[in-house]
């Protein structure tokens, strides 16, 4: 079952990547692409280790902020690329440990999401989220643009915890 509602209306060509575990799901005919599980993952498991094939100064939409100075990576292995944004996240990319890490079940067949406030501090071009989501935030453009309680329910990477303690102090010194 695909984890957004949307996804489950249209049809898609499958695709394999070279971790047999994942597959692509491009779908029709619109050309979207998204990540989907050939088997079940626990929360809390490492799914898979990732890297930077490139690191860039400026966010684009195939970047993942890595660090609150300006340093973006390009994913790699390239098939998670298109874990795509979800409000109620399944995986979470832990830039810590550098590790896909399932922060729901997943079940064989469900997209692989991430909340991508989650890493990103504010991003080059907002989006409006159709997740479906009870908790669905709707314009997303990044943690910077988020008030504290609603990120309370997700797991941030260091770098936005970071940048959330200087808004908080800021906001005290009255800036």
């Amino acid at each position: 079952m695909a984890t957004n509602p949307f996804l489950e209306t249209l049809s898609f060509v499958s695709m394999d990547v070279e971790d047999a575990r994942f597959e692509i799901r491009e779908l029709q005919p619109d050309g979207h692409r998204a990540l989907f599980a050939r088997t079940n993952f626990q929360a809390g498991e490492a799914i898979c280790s990732f890297g930077a094939s490139q690191i860039m100064t400026q966010p684009d939409r195939y970047t993942v902020q890595a660090a609150t100075a300006e340093r973006h990576i390009i994913l790699t292995p390239e098939f998670l690329l298109y874990v795509n944004h979800d409000c109620r996240p399944n995986v979470f990319f832990d830039l810590r440990t550098m590790q896909l890490r399932a922060v729901a079940p997943i079940r064989e067949g469900d997209e692989l999401t991430f909340f991508y406030p989650s890493t990103e501090w504010a991003m080059s071009k907002a989006f409006e989220c159709h997740c479906g989501s009870a908790h669905c935030l709707g314009r997303i453009r990044g943690a910077a643009y988020l008030d504290d309680e609603s990120l309370k329910r997700y797991d941030l990477a260091e770098h936005i915890k970071d940048l959330l303690w200087l808004r908080k102090l800021e906001q005290r010194n009255g800036r």
